[in-house]
């Protein structure tokens, strides 16, 4: 299973390289999203992949599944609510400081993972913030830097 992994992985990696060579260069500046685009579909991947394994953890911990389903729907719950206002708190704030938010609220919410105690357990609310800004604050922060240092706006498409 490993192996077909990390097989099925570098194969998609080639493949994505080899795509866009043709398209690498345009006009007098080098397309600067290149790897940007691969940093857009990784980044969700560690959110996504540790979904599975909470529901065991915290079985492991001796939760039964209301409990648990508690946790999840904390979890996404704040997602729902500061999803509606992360995008103008980092236009004010800056999507740069938006971004390392995103770092030290996700880095937070894996250390309340390591507590088998409910209460600690509730950083999952930590979690669906860092939720909403990794699905917001990237891609705003990306589109605010092409447009501040005028690259060609069909950079931006994919």
């Amino acid at each position: 299973r490993w192996r077909f992994s990390t097989t099925w992985c570098s194969g998609a990696w080639r493949r994505w390289w080899q795509a866009g060579a043709g398209q690498e260069r345009q006009g007098p500046r080098r397309n600067p999203h290149r790897i940007q685009r691969l940093q857009e579909q990784l980044r969700p991947a560690g959110d996504w992949l540790q979904g599975p394994y909470m529901y065991y953890l915290y079985s492991q911990y001796g939760f039964d599944k209301g409990d648990i389903g508690r946790l999840f729907v904390a979890g996404f719950g704040s997602s729902m609510l500061f999803g509606t206002i992360v995008g103008s708190l980092a236009d004010r704030q800056g999507r740069k400081r938006a971004c390392i938010t995103y770092c030290i609220t996700y880095i937070l919410s894996c250390i309340t993972k390591h507590s088998p105690h409910y209460r600690v357990l509730l950083g999952r609310i930590l979690g669906g913030v860092a939720t909403s800004l990794l699905f917001s604050a990237f891609e705003s922060w990306l589109v605010a830097e092409h447009n501040k240092r005028g690259y060609d706006p069909q950079w931006l498409s994919i």
